[in-house]
């Protein structure tokens, strides 16, 4: 019996599937119906590199008060299940950028200023030593070690923390009447450059639009630190090939290209 029959054939709630969004070896995401309402159906599988339900639980909890993400209908920990309501909009992919650069600089911004709490999200440290871990049998590879040297001396370098994302790929981040950030595996504490790394290189915004962003984000653009944000841009990168490389996505036609061209561009 497959994880979701599982669920479906103990649970308490009304749910009807609607169709299947994603399956990969760490989860399974589903669109459905609960009680009636449209709704995102998310089964954990494997937690090695993620939050569990119980966390991400906590952080959406939170975060929802805020209006930086979608709220929770459901949880059920034992069965690591989560159920959030559904946002009726776009992820970023299909949005122009003119149209949502000012209104993600304040959503982040608002994360990183948000001062959650969450003992047991880990630091991004933490987090990178289970990559690291996971393919210890390669430690020999240059490029591997060079990679995580690379890592952990920039998290060394400046220990400015805050909430963050941690995975701020364009499907994370939905567009309705606000933009709303999804998909918590990874949150926890690191520097912000890290967050902003990622949605720079995801968006691939020019200076100009860099600029704006920042400025919004920042107050004033002279706040921000260029030469350290441009290291975040590069360790963003590292660490999407080393997530890739940990969770054998390269096998995956989603992510076989885009593999090759983070080779390409780190080498």
């Amino acid at each position: 019996m497959s994880n979701i029959e599982n669920f479906l054939n103990t649970a308490e709630k009304d749910i009807a599937l609607i169709k299947t969004i994603q399956k990969t070896k760490f989860s399974e995401v589903y669109e459905c119906r609960l009680d009636g309402k449209d709704a995102i159906l998310k089964i954990k599988t494997d937690c090695t590199f993620e939050n569990d339900i119980g966390i991400e639980e906590i952080i959406v909890n939170r975060l929802h008060k805020l209006n930086l993400t979608p709220r929770i209908l459901h949880a059920d920990t034992q069965k690591k299940v989560v159920i959030y309501e559904k946002v009726i909009g776009s992820d970023l992919s299909t949005v122009p950028k003119a149209n949502i650069i000012s209104k993600c600089a304040k959503q982040l911004k608002k994360l990183h200023n948000s001062n959650i709490v969450c003992d047991d999200c880990g630091s991004f440290k933490s987090k990178i030593k289970k990559y690291e871990h996971a393919i210890a049998q390669n430690s020999s590879n240059l490029f591997y070690r060079s990679a995580f040297k690379f890592i952990y001396e920039l998290v060394a370098r400046d220990k400015h923390q805050v909430f963050c994302h941690n995975d701020l790929n364009l499907s994370n981040i939905m567009y309705s009447d606000d933009i709303f950030f999804i998909d918590w595996d990874y949150a926890g504490f690191n520097h912000p450059y890290f967050d902003l790394a990622l949605l720079f290189n995801a968006m691939n915004l020019t200076s100009n639009e860099e600029y704006n962003f920042l400025s919004i984000y920042a107050d004033q653009e002279n706040n921000i630190d260029h030469d350290l944000l441009k290291e975040y841009k590069k360790m963003s990168l590292y660490v999407e090939y080393l997530w890739i490389v940990v969770t054998s996505s390269q096998e995956n036609p989603k992510y076989a290209t885009r593999f090759v061209e983070l080779s390409t561009l780190l080498r």
